[in-house]
């Protein structure tokens, strides 16, 4: 057993002999989506070799992703960032720490609140989160903080929906009602329970997707509304009167089978919700989980974001109008005020009004977190023009990518198995983050490099290990509250948040609770326009991914995908060169014909080699394009 610094942790350590190396393994959690694998990371020479499943019986079984296997080329890429760089003239040039986070410092404390925005944060450790949202919250007290990056929902009410565990998801007899992404694709693991839940433990699963999913054939019932309708969907299949008339391109026969299989089935009713398509408005999943706690308000919630850490970066207050502890702001001022240097005075920006004050020439640092929103955020066209208005970018990362190297000032951040720490899972889960290898070059651990720049701007934050910053957010969140003497005492599985038995304790502010949303008003599509599908898959141009060479050439492309009877319709055959033209851009890609894709769709799946899929999303409820034989 090998102990950390302070004691507070453990971390189950094995040697053993292999030639022609001498390999170290020790367990950690795998950081390739938001599932939370238990992993084993082997080494040799202070090198990462592989990364293996292991067996947590409330997560994976020992089942680990190809993703998140072969990511571990990643750690030792030639690409890496080893040493921080500064902007001279046109080009980013090697400096020395105290110069990076000197010229950093000074862009800082020239900024005020408002003229600060923070992106990112999802892939950080909890340890790393907490430290950025003290410095940026409570030191230089700007709200203007994200750490997704407009493809997500929002954090308040991720937060607030009543929680259910993947046990419970899964549990024998139940019923899940899937409202989100392919999990197949996103979240590769939770689809082996699901899919294991049905065949083996009589779980019913009905599926409202925008598409044919990993899922479909595994449903009782699937249904695929078209673009901006599931809300009016689910609300129909969880009515109590028999659906009689079409809704959302969907036959009213078939929204019946799902409203029987919802009605008979036994067991507790689970719902997996996520963002299907960042083509169309965050309010649509939210709406329809709002429809759903309408009917049945016992029904818990399992979100499906895909980032690795986005949910701990959101119980750590990396979200506007939130404070570390799933409280918010205005709810825990009193709270955080005796505890931390001071709180933000009013609610600040999401990632896409971050992005549009940069546009604006109103934000004087942009910080960038581990984000690439050029490639991740939805509207390429916005991200555009942020990095051109912002007046310093300061980027955090352990690659470069295309945002960060237009930035001022880059700190070179330590990367997975540098360092150690916590990660919290889509169910809550907080598990141990075990350092396996010496951070390359002269790369810091976030929470260092927050350390430094607070000390700079003159303030302690107080710390000197990441064991520091776990006692001090289990003494300061409200839903972590002795999280780092559970994690003490030994917990193998790791520790579902929030602890039980924090009620009584004397000016404890409330959870936050999700806000209903109502049913969004969509605009019927023009004439032959269908709406725009943009999903995601589970290789992508993604920076890590493109780092770990076993993976980088697995990106399928984008293309566009037609209905059979859409297809016919317009005129185009299978494999033809089609325009793709919406109200803001026209990408030019070849058409597949697809009969999983609801009629009146047009499915494409963005951040791959082919097009820029972000440059026709046009920020409205739905996307709205016209496909045309390329001239």
């Amino acid at each position: 057993v090998q102990i950390c610094p302070v004691g507070a942790l453990t971390a189950s350590t094995y040697r053993f002999k292999a030639r022609p190396w001498d390999l170290e393994t020790t367990e950690s959690t795998c950081q390739g989506c938001s599932v939370g694998c238990r992993i084993s990371i082997d080494s040799s020479r202070d090198q990462v070799q592989r990364f293996n499943g292991v067996d947590i019986d409330p997560v994976n079984w020992g089942w680990l992703c190809d993703k998140g296997r072969f990511g571990s080329g990643a750690l030792s890429s030639d690409a890496r960032l080893t040493e921080p760089l500064v902007r001279e003239g046109d080009a980013l040039r090697p400096a020395r720490w105290s110069d990076a986070l000197s010229r950093a410092t000074d862009a800082l404390r020239r900024a005020t609140p408002a003229s600060i925005g923070v992106i990112g944060g999802a892939r950080l450790t909890n340890e790393d989160a907490y430290a950025w949202a003290k410095l940026f919250k409570g030191v230089l007290r700007t709200d203007n903080v994200d750490a997704q990056l407009g493809d997500g929902l929002d954090a308040a009410a991720v937060l607030g929906l009543p929680r259910a565990t993947i046990d419970e998801v899964c549990a024998p007899g139940g019923t899940v009602l899937v409202l989100g992404p392919d999990v197949k694709e996103e979240l590769p693991v939770l689809f082996l329970r699901l899919r294991h839940a049905a065949e083996n433990d009589r779980v019913t699963l009905v599926e409202v997707a925008p598409r044919s999913s990993g899922l479909t054939s595994l449903c009782r019932v699937s249904v695929h509304p078209q673009p901006g309708e599931t809300a009016a969907v689910v609300q129909a299949i969880l009515g109590t009167d028999p659906v009689d008339r079409a809704i959302g391109g969907v036959d009213a026969d078939r929204l019946e089978a799902a409203r029987l299989a919802l009605v008979d089935a036994r067991g507790p009713l689970t719902v997996v919700v996520g963002r299907a398509s960042v083509a169309e408005s965050a309010d649509m999943p939210l709406a329809a989980a709002s429809a759903v706690l309408a009917a049945r308000p016992d029904t818990t919630f399992l979100p499906a974001l895909r980032r690795a850490n986005v949910l701990g970066a959101l119980d750590m207050g990396l979200a506007p109008g939130l404070l570390p502890g799933r409280v918010a702001l205005d709810d825990a001022r009193g709270w955080f005020s005796s505890r931390w240097p001071g709180v933000p005075q009013q609610r600040g920006l999401d990632t896409a009004g971050i992005l549009q004050a940069a546009a604006d020439g109103r934000l004087d640092v942009l910080v960038l977190l581990g984000a690439d929103p050029l490639a991740d955020f939805p509207d390429r066209d916005l991200a555009e023009r942020a990095l051109a208005g912002a007046g310093t970018i300061l980027a955090v990362d352990t690659f470069l990518n295309e945002s960060s190297r237009r930035a001022h000032v880059v700190l070179a951040a330590a990367g997975f198995a540098e360092k150690a720490g916590t990660t919290t899972n889509l169910e809550g889960r907080v598990s141990v983050l075990s350092q396996r290898v010496t951070p390359v070059g002269t790369t810091r651990p976030d929470w260092m490099l927050a350390s430094e720049l607070g000390a700079r701007l003159g303030t302690d934050l107080g710390y000197t290990s990441f064991t520091d910053v776990l006692v001090e957010l289990s003494a300061v969140a409200p839903s972590h509250l002795g999280l780092d003497v559970r994690l003490g005492e030994g917990a193998p599985d790791g520790v579902l948040v929030p602890l039980e038995g924090l009620g009584s304790i004397e000016g404890l502010p409330a959870p936050v609770r999700a806000t209903p949303v109502d049913v969004p008003s969509v605009p019927a599509a023009a004439g032959d326009r269908l709406r725009l599908l943009a999903t995601r898959r589970l290789y992508d141009l993604g920076t890590l991914v493109q780092a770990a060479p076993v993976l980088r050439d697995l990106a399928p492309g984008s293309g566009v995908r037609l209905n059979p009877a859409d297809a016919h319709r317009l005129g185009l055959a299978d494999g033809a060169r089609v325009t793709v033209r919406s109200a803001r851009s026209a990408l030019t890609v070849t058409l597949s014909v697809d009969p999983g894709v609801p009629a009146g769709a047009a499915a494409m799946v963005v951040n791959q080699a082919d097009g820029r899929v972000s440059d026709l999303l046009d920020g409205a409820v739905v996307t709205d394009v016209a496909i045309e034989v390329a001239s």
